[in-house]
């Protein structure tokens, strides 16, 4: 005959493998056999199988089987309280992650309902659902009632951190200095991610100065900073044009590597640059035109080891260096993404396309499109108005409609840059009144046209020999109160 404890063997088996459906079925095996008289759950059933169940995702499941544990704490007693803390935190947790933060507090409010005191940690987890709800004012009233003389628990370093975070996302760098003020005083000693929350408020408020500060103030406190604290610097120093000792800190996050790394026995610290860094550390080299210095670091990079990081933060890396038109060193990131194991998104193969057709290399192109479609990635607007484009430059205005056509059936909807794009083609194909019927439909629907749009409809009043269309076209940009006529309108006009 079964037991309990082989039943919850094969409960922990059932979370190892995240094997929800099975975890849900011998717990209702013991509910049955519970019935009968001869089995009954222990705490570890109940923790094991609301561990599965989260792990697997059935939310609605685990809170079921906490509901059953909480009936259950009469025969249970005290060891059944803990437990009953303890899955209501995984739940909780559970429910945070996949953004029901209310569902979260519910939880909360449910052992409470039981006369069961929450530990700090469920307190800390209650304030992120707080948070992650956007309810400042309901996690300020989290933290006062955890003080409470009633509840007695004291905020730690993670419930401290959990605000920092919170105040560094909304730049209130006044508020995190004062916290973590408060927090020395109350004897919980700041840790790495208190500090690195204070600089991102300080970034996020302007004060760059100050957010490069507390690295030296760290030190003082003998807490080391991590990849992430030097990241968010580094940030600062972006947004403050400080190309210098942006790449002072890149340097010394390398001199700490090598010099920790250089004894008897090599391991993998915190402060190696990842790809956040190299993208931030170039970034900023390119934005105040040091485009040698930002090249040696990305070389660097790409010689180097290097986290893979996030697409997005690879995919930035690629989009500093098609904006210095250091076209090489776009594809050779993408071809570091592809040894990474990076897979791209439709923003990544854009930037790709434009690094192409920059080089003139049409066939490559082609290739960029065959590659997505194998991928799995659709096209999006951009990726259909940059093909259009290329089309316009030769005038191949009937691959044009062919791309607008298959842009339409796939649904997606075509912008303002599309459209001249075509017209542009039509013009340079010889099909300046299609050119201008295509404008005109851009006009009747009331879009909000720019000065690029009228200049490409004066091109095929040039090309039609339409001067008083142009000048109908001239007068009608004249009164756009968002667009004005530039150097190549009046040119276009006059010709």
């Amino acid at each position: 005959p079964l037991s309990t404890v082989s039943i919850n063997a094969a409960l922990a088996a059932c979370e190892g493998a995240q094997e929800g459906k099975g975890a849900m079925q011998l717990y209702r095996r013991m509910q049955n056999a519970t019935s009968n008289g001869w089995l009954r759950p222990d705490v570890w059933t109940y923790r094991t199988t609301v561990a599965a169940l989260c792990s697997a995702g059935r939310l609605h499941d685990a809170g079921s089987v906490v509901g059953d544990l909480l009936e259950d704490l009469p025969r249970l007693g005290p060891v059944g309280e803990e437990s009953a803390r303890t899955v209501s935190s995984s739940l909780m947790t559970a429910f945070v992650r996949q953004g029901k933060w209310a569902k979260a507090v519910q939880v909360f409010r449910e052992l409470e309902s039981h006369a069961i005191i929450p530990d700090t940690r469920m307190y800390n987890i209650l304030l992120t659902a707080y948070l992650e709800g956007g309810e400042w004012d309901m996690a300020d009233r989290g933290v006062a009632e955890m003080r409470s003389s009633q509840v007695g628990q004291k905020p730690d370093v993670v419930t401290y951190t959990i605000l920092l975070t919170s105040l560094a996302q909304r730049g209130m760098a006044s508020q995190a200095k004062a916290m973590i003020e408060e927090m020395q005083e109350a004897g919980v000693k700041p840790n790495v991610y208190t500090f690195t929350a204070l600089v991102t408020a300080y970034s996020k408020a302007g004060q760059y100065n100050q957010a490069l500060e507390v690295l030296g103030q760290m030190a003082s406190k003998g807490v080391a900073p991590n990849t992430v604290t030097f990241n968010a610097v580094l940030g600062a120093c972006e947004a403050a044009g400080w190309w210098e000792v942006s790449l002072q800190l890149y340097r010394r996050m390398k001199e700490n590597v090598e010099e920790l790394t250089s004894g008897p026995s090599e391991k993998t610290l915190s402060t190696s640059p990842d790809m956040l860094t190299f993208t931030t550390v170039v970034g900023t080299c390119f934005a105040e035109e040091k485009i040698e210095e930002g090249v040696g670091v990305l070389e660097e990079m790409l010689r180097g080891d290097v986290d893979a990081g996030s697409v997005y933060t690879c995919t930035g890396l690629m989009s500093a260096c098609l904006k210095v038109r250091r076209w090489k060193e776009v594809f050779r990131v993408y071809t570091k993404m592809q040894l990474l194991g990076v897979a791209p998104t439709v923003h990544t193969y854009n930037v790709l396309i434009a690094a192409h057709q920059a080089c003139k290399n049409e066939e490559e192109v082609e290739a960029v499109v065959v590659e997505m479609e194998m991928n799995g990635v659709a096209m999006d607007a951009s990726t259909y108005t940059a093909l259009i484009t290329q089309c316009a430059s030769s005038g191949d205005y009937v691959q044009a409609e062919t791309l607008l056509d298959k842009m339409l059936a796939k649904g997606v909807s075509p912008n303002l840059n599309t459209y001249v794009a075509l017209v542009t083609a039509y013009t340079k194909g010889g099909k300046w009144e299609e050119a201008l019927e295509v404008f005109d439909e851009m006009l009747a629907s009331n879009m909000k046209l720019s000065t690029v749009a009228f200049n490409s409809a004066l091109g095929a009043c040039e090309v039609g020999h339409q001067w008083y269309r142009a000048l109908e076209l001239y007068g009608v940009l004249k009164n756009i109160p968002y667009s004005q006529p530039n150097l190549l309108t009046c040119k276009t006009v006059l010709s």
